[in-house]
């Protein structure tokens, strides 16, 4: 049997057309990657006056599922979501450039309706943010509203692999698409079963599988798509158009046009070295004893197991939430992060790990300070594979402690597995001299023996299992 004929019959191929050949009418619209109609139909969504009939239902739950991202708790019972006006191209300067922000939400305190509560998101699809885009904004919010006028800066993206470095620096926060207006979608759906009308249930459900489809090719998403692309790998070759393969090319861009530019992203996506480095990390970080924190194509974040005694409980400790993978209840002020950087004008890419510090319960910049002084000390000479950031800057959100020493450049997937073992082994031995040398004890890592002990044991208990 041909290798397309194979494809054709795989149980996989045919489940994956069928879900992706349903009738959508925002890809009906080729509107699915236009981030003006996407921040417009959000804004349309969270507007409780809009003719969608579900008033204030989808605010509110797009709200409550927000909420778990940023820093404190959205105000919800307390704010008067009836009365809430939401904007789009928010203009913020008058002169050149001109900026416009997405999607502005202002909702008035029941107790004091001059009083409102505002909300800054900014969407992307699929472009980048621009040079300064997000200073830029943040200086037009203040110039209108003051310092404190926003309460949240949003950026809302289908996958969470932007540069905190940018995020931080000017207060934003970075959420996922499927982590908010999904799960907000989902929760709305579970309650107007009884609507009067269907077409917004229909509606909504279409803009959620769009969603999906979006997320799965960015790594994120329907876990079922995901799987049904993995079992196709196989085939790659068959989908991708060049001089020997062209009619059959041809032939399933026309017949299964939805499942093979599909499947396009996703193997483009998945040879990708990073998305190899992903992967494998993801897959070995349990058994070298870890647990794995928020990782993506840009960073890999990681910690000892139930020993570590810099745990803290989330709620409450952390200015910013971005440290965590996403569903933990809990917070690691010292973790280690392997960055991955693309290497210019050669193939592949280079990576280090480092010792991060990132907000302390206690976050002052003297708490920190004192942080940063004792765990510095334990760096040199031992264990020799990491160094001091000599002179490194000690900021409220985070602060490069040591890192290894040297980049270790990856050009092709079997170096990725030696390059992470080392890693894994020159952190253990860092962690320990950490913890032996007792330094870091009566600083802001010190938390309450029962504090560190329950928060251990219930933190690696959620941990992801290798496979």
């Amino acid at each position: 049997m041909s290798t397309l004929n194979q494809l054709l019959s795989d149980p996989n191929f045919i489940k994956l057309d069928a879900e992706l050949c349903r009738y959508n009418i925002f890809k009906a619209l080729r509107i699915d990657h236009y981030e003006v109609r996407h921040s417009k139909f959000l804004a349309h969504l969270l507007d409780p006056n809009e003719t969608h009939g579900l008033e204030a239902e989808f605010l509110q739950n797009f709200l409550l599922w927000l909420s778990k991202f940023v820093a404190g708790d959205i105000p919800v019972n307390q704010l008067d979501l009836d009365m809430a006006s939401i904007s789009t191209e928010k203009e913020l300067s008058n002169g050149k450039p001109r900026y416009k922000l997405d999607v502005l939400i202002e909702i008035p305190q029941k107790q004091d309706p001059k009083s409102i509560y505002r909300i800054a998101i900014e969407c992307k699809i699929r472009a980048r943010v621009g040079s300064n885009q997000l200073e830029n904004y943040s200086e037009g919010l203040e110039k209108l509203y003051g310092k404190d006028g926003v309460a949240h800066k949003v950026l809302l993206t289908i996958s969470q692999e932007w540069d905190e470095n940018v995020l931080e620096s000017c207060a934003w926060v970075n959420v996922t698409y499927q982590d908010t207006v999904m799960e907000a979608i989902a929760t709305t759906l579970l309650k107007i079963e009884k609507t009067p009308s269907s077409r917004i249930i229909d509606i909504l459900n279409d803009y959620n599988d769009l969603l999906m489809e979006q997320s799965v090719i960015n790594e994120v998403g329907s876990e079922k798509l995901a799987k049904l692309c993995s079992n196709l790998r196989l085939y790659k070759d068959v989908i991708r158009s060049g001089p020997n393969n062209k009619s059959n090319y041809d032939y399933l861009k026309t017949k299964f046009r939805n499942a093979v530019t599909f499947l396009e992203g996703f193997i483009k996506r998945d040879g990708d070295l990073q998305s190899d480095m992903l992967n494998i990390f993801n897959k070995k970080v349990g058994i070298n004893k870890y647990c794995v924190g928020h990782s993506n194509r840009r960073y890999l974040r990681f910690y000892p197991d139930k020993t570590y005694p810099f745990v803290l409980t989330k709620r409450g400790n952390s200015p910013r939430f971005s440290w965590q993978k996403t569903g933990d209840d809990f917070f690691y002020p010292l973790l280690f992060q392997v960055i991955m950087e693309q290497m210019k004008n050669a193939a592949g890419f280079r990576a280090r790990c480092v010792l991060v510090l990132s907000p302390l319960k206690n976050n002052s910049i003297d708490n920190r300070r004192q942080v940063c002084g004792a765990i510095r000390k334990v760096v040199p000479p031992k264990p020799e594979n990491f160094s001091v950031v000599s002179g490194g800057e000690i900021s409220e959100t985070y602060t490069y402690l040591a890192s290894s020493i040297g980049w270790q450049t990856i050009s092709k997937s079997d170096q990725i597995e030696s390059v992470l073992e080392d890693f894994f082994t020159n952190a253990r031995e860092l962690a320990k001299a950490i913890q032996e040398s007792g330094q870091w004890k009566n600083t802001a890592l010190d938390p309450s023996p029962a504090e560190s002990s329950s928060a251990s044991e219930e933190a690696c208990k959620t941990t992801s299992k290798p496979e």
